[in-house]
């Protein structure tokens, strides 16, 4: 068992050396390790949201690093709601000096 008190949204990092879940509506890391044998450290709470305690399956994904969380948020009620995805942007700054 990984959790103190129960969780829920669990998500691997992709090292395979961290786990994520919500606890109470925290987020909490815990170090693991799978060889020889499946061993658990001591969660610790990195910080809490108020989307976390509304779902079950994970709601946030974990950066490739494990350092940074993509986090949903509460849009304005009446506004329009957009996504910008941009591609290539490095290309854009790549020719100016």
């Amino acid at each position: 068992m990984v959790s103190r008190n129960g969780a829920t949204q669990p998500r691997w990092a992709r090292n395979g050396r961290q786990l994520f879940y919500v606890e109470a509506g925290t987020l909490m890391e815990v170090p693991v390790r799978t060889t020889p044998e499946f061993w658990a450290g001591t969660p610790v709470p990195l910080f809490a949201h108020s989307h976390f305690a509304r779902w079950m399956e994970p709601n946030y994904d974990v950066s490739a690093d494990g350092e940074r969380f993509l986090v949903p948020g509460r849009s304005e009620q009446g506004k329009e709601r957009l996504i910008h995805v941009v591609q290539n942007w490095f290309s854009e700054f790549r020719d100016r000096h």
